[in-house]
């Protein structure tokens, strides 16, 4: 994988800035919105109660340059994680053409030493641009996409040599599988095949998209089920009862110290360097409360609000999804590129809305596609809508597109984005992954909430979605797959418990800076606010676009200020506030050469919030 070039030496403006309101640019040409209808065609979409989905988009392009980093050798033989022996130190084995990859040995349980069960935690790193015992080397940052069961070995092999542009290349960048995810093992899984997972996510439905509740009944039968199935696999011998957060925090640790340790400094006890994500938040705040004094930069990018995390609730994530739906009515009527546009936002909303109550009692089939035989229900304007709202830039000429198609009558285009056609391979591969799905994802969320719904009653349940619903009627039905999973998983948390603040404020070695998106779908700018205020002088970057996290829309101010900090450690007192360079249907005011627009492009949000087939 080629290095990308630094982003132009200029700084970044002042912190002062007033907040303005996103502007909306109505230049777009046909030919780049048929490049985003086929990166979104092309994109990962794993449907199913509790997916969480990977949009890949897959054009993005790398730029290759010269540089001094070190490389390690191209091999003829494919990289398998199996050829690798997990150590207790990091030893490296070339792999992904350009990365390094390890397997680094940690305890299962952090808390009982005699134990002697461990667990392998697969490492992809980009190299740094100078030897790792150079004096100018600062160290491994580390990364992590979100999820929770995101993969970061798949982050560094996306993202890898864009990020570190970003923090420096004079850094290492190391993305790790959290416990039970992707490549780490034991691995956290309840399904005997790819096959059975699928199938039975195929069953799954949209929660609210039926009337009398009979789909909050159906989920919640399949919660009970799915979770006793896992209770069984764990309680066989499986590690999943040691997915918990406060155990990757710890084992973040563990990869810091080892890092330095291969290079003969492990007696220096440096600090922590990360860039979290979404989920990978909730990691960076517990790490930062577990070992304040190891913090040494830590960007924490779509921020969850960590009390109502651990408590179980997955309330405090929709309070401005709304709004982002509305800002899609918004540019939509402000660009005649918009498919469809109508004179004011009302109407645009009204078209919808329409479509969708039209499609509640009567789907659309899908004609002359000789894909498969197919229809379109509500519950799948829903759910593309729903996922949208985490790439505005990207999505929304998309959606526009497929819903303006539907509301003609031809279902085809969206059934080709979102149900992916699935196929029976009986053919047994070389190098098998191992089967983490969504039940890694439940695993580890349902254990940090202290498995709170266990005991939830169905009424409970229809109460809870009820909430949630009122919070966005839109997409509150998606989001309460998530508590809805935990209803059937009675398995505690073992090891490390989460933290507890001994004072209202962590006083962290170096601050924290907290980054968010003007209007954020999942992690709105409340949670920042709220979490920058837990911790001692830490920072906070508002990023005026909408959209999860700062990477779901280009801008070269954001990064830049990132980039400094990674720098000097140092923060604002006030919060900084950054434009974004585009718009959905607008024009970029930054060359798509530039870091910034690599980081969009190459961004694979991890989705919680299913979706089904619905009534």
């Amino acid at each position: 994988m080629p290095p990308i070039a630094p982003p132009p030496p200029y700084l970044p403006p002042s912190g002062d800035e007033k907040v303005r309101p996103v502007s909306s640019l109505n230049v777009a040409t046909s030919s780049r919105r048929m490049q985003l209808l086929d990166r979104l065609r092309r994109a990962v979409v794993f449907a199913g109660i509790l997916a969480f989905v990977l949009w890949g988009v897959l054009g993005f392009r790398l730029f290759s340059r010269k540089c001094s980093a070190p490389r390690p050798p191209r091999s003829s033989v494919p990289f398998q994680w199996s050829d690798v022996t997990p150590t207790p130190d990091l030893v490296w084995h070339p792999c992904f053409d350009a990365l390094e990859c390890a397997r680094l040995q940690v305890p299962l349980d952090w808390t009982n030493p005699s134990d002697p069960r461990t667990v392998a935690i697969a490492l992809a790193k980009v190299p740094a641009a100078v030897p790792e015992t150079d004096p100018s080397w600062l160290g491994p940052v580390l990364i992590n996409p979100g999820g929770p069961g995101g993969s970061g070995v798949e982050l560094a092999l996306l993202l890898g040599t864009a990020i570190q542009t970003v923090v420096g290349r004079t850094h290492s960048v190391i993305g790790f599988d959290p416990r039970g995810v992707n490549n780490t093992t034991p691995a956290t899984t309840c399904f005997p095949s790819d096959t059975a997972r699928v199938l039975w996510a195929l069953r799954g439905r949209v929660i609210g998209s039926s009337a009398g509740h009979q789909d909050v009944g159906i989920e919640f039968a399949r919660a009970k089920s799915l979770g006793s199935v896992c209770e069984e696999v764990i309680n066989a011998g499986g590690g999943a009862a040691f997915a918990g957060t406060p155990n990757v925090a710890r084992d973040m640790l563990a990869i810091v110290d080892a890092s330095w340790k291969s290079v003969g400094k492990e007696k220096e006890k440096r600090g922590l360097r990360y860039w979290g994500f979404s989920y990978g938040t909730v990691l960076g705040q517990t790490f930062a409360s577990m070992f304040p004094d190891r913090v040494e930069r830590m960007v924490l990018d779509g921020v969850v609000d960590l009390d109502d995390y651990y408590s179980g609730g997955w309330l405090r994530n929709l309070q401005d999804s709304d709004h982002v739906i509305e800002s899609f009515y918004t540019y939509c009527s402000s660009s005649s590129a918009c498919d469809l546009t109508a004179a004011t936002p009302g109407l645009v909303a009204r078209r919808i809305k329409k479509l969708i109550f039209k499609l509640h009692a009567e789907p659309i089939p899908v004609y002359g596609d000789l894909a498969a035989p197919d229809y379109i229900t509500e519950s799948d304007v829903r759910t593309i809508i729903f996922l949208s709202l985490y790439f505005p830039i990207q999505a929304f000429p998309i959606v526009a597109s497929v819903l303006a198609s539907l509301e003609a009558g031809d279902a085809a285009p969206i059934s080709r984005i979102l149900h992916a056609k699935y196929e029976c391979d009986n053919s047994l591969p070389t190098n098998p992954k191992p089967n983490t799905g969504f039940e890694a994802a439940s695993a580890i969320f349902c254990q940090d909430g202290g498995v709170a719904r266990s005991n939830s009653t169905l009424a409970e349940m229809i109460e809870y979605v009820e909430v949630l619903r009122n919070q966005s009627e839109m997409i509150g039905g998606n989001w309460a797959a998530i508590a809805m999973s935990c209803t059937g998983w009675r398995v505690p948390a073992h090891g490390l418990p989460p933290p507890t603040r001994k004072s209202r404020v962590v006083d962290t070695k170096n601050p924290i800076l907290f980054v968010t998106t003007q209007l954020d779908p999942v992690t709105p700018r409340w949670n920042a606010e709220k979490a920058r205020g837990l911790f001692k002088n830490a920072g906070l970057l508002l990023q005026l676009s909408e959209g999860h996290c700062s990477i779901s829309a280009p801008s070269m101010c954001s990064v830049l200020r990132i980039t400094r900090y990674f720098l000097d450690g140092t923060v604002e007192r006030k919060m900084a506030v950054c434009e974004a360079d585009s718009t959905p249907w607008g024009a970029p005011r930054i060359e798509e050469e530039t870091v910034a627009w690599r980081l969009v492009r190459g961004w694979k949000p991890v989705l919680l919030g299913g979706r089904g087939r619905g009534v």
